[in-house]
């Protein structure tokens, strides 16, 4: 899990690398927005708005959907549609809507 965070921030890093050497502004010419909430958003500048996704429910979820076909015998043949809450962290890197032209 720690190598696979670690690979994902080096991800990250370069993205906002290869943005800040092309001269681009955060949120002025580009707005970013991440899912599953990291400590690290806090550490860019601007700070990185994020969808906080509940990880630890999806899991669970999931480990109920396939437990309930190993115990019916049935293969998961379809998509399951389950809807979790997720909440949306505000923060710096994303521009107000322009208006339309």
């Amino acid at each position: 899990m720690l190598r696979e965070r670690r690979s994902e921030q080096v991800r990250i890093d370069n993205n906002f690398k290869a943005i800040e050497d092309r001269g681009i502004r955060i949120p002025d010419e580009l707005s970013v927005l991440s899912f599953d909430d990291d400590d690290t958003f806090l550490l860019h500048k601007p700070t990185i708005n994020t969808v906080r996704q509940p990880l630890y429910e999806l899991g669970v979820e999931a480990a109920r959907i396939l437990l309930a076909h190993i115990a019916a015998g049935t293969k998961p043949v379809q998509t399951h549609i389950h809807m979790l809450k997720t909440s949306f962290i505000e923060r710096n890197s994303i521009a107000p809507a322009s208006a339309p032209k």
